[in-house]
């Protein structure tokens, strides 16, 4: 599941679309004010009675919270792992260049291993 882009498709969504206009006179119009929707503004504000209705609308908020909860725990996530690997690419003592050239001392970057020569084999010439 997704969070809907609007409040009509959200509303489609559940069966309740006859409710559209009084979210939209109501200036809950946008979904994300929808996300902030207390039940008692149900009844209040929206003047909507049924009480069916307003559990229907109530357990669709709970879960879109939840998705959008989730999907912004997923793109912080996605934020940090492609911060952390921006770190780690920055943490090279050399550019890719000078390692294909060579340097001037031995040096210690793949485990423990002491590297003198970097050689770059042509897989093709082995064929």
């Amino acid at each position: 599941g997704s969070v809907p882009g609007t409040v009509e498709e959200w509303l489609s969504s559940i069966h309740l679309s006859k409710y559209l206009n009084k979210f939209i006179s109501s200036r809950m119009g946008s979904v994300s004010r929808v996300l902030e929707i207390w039940e008692v503004e149900l009844t209040s504000i929206l003047n909507i009675e049924p009480i069916g209705h307003r559990k229907r609308i109530m357990k669709s908020i709970r879960d879109l919270r939840t998705l959008q909860s989730s999907f912004d725990e997923a793109e912080k996530r996605k934020r940090e792992n492609k911060s952390k690997s921006t770190e780690q690419e920055t943490k090279w003592l050399h550019s890719k260049e000078d390692m294909i050239r060579g340097v001037d001392y031995p040096v210690r970057y793949f485990g423990s291993a002491k590297l003198t020569v970097l050689k770059v084999l042509n897989s093709r010439a082995h064929l």
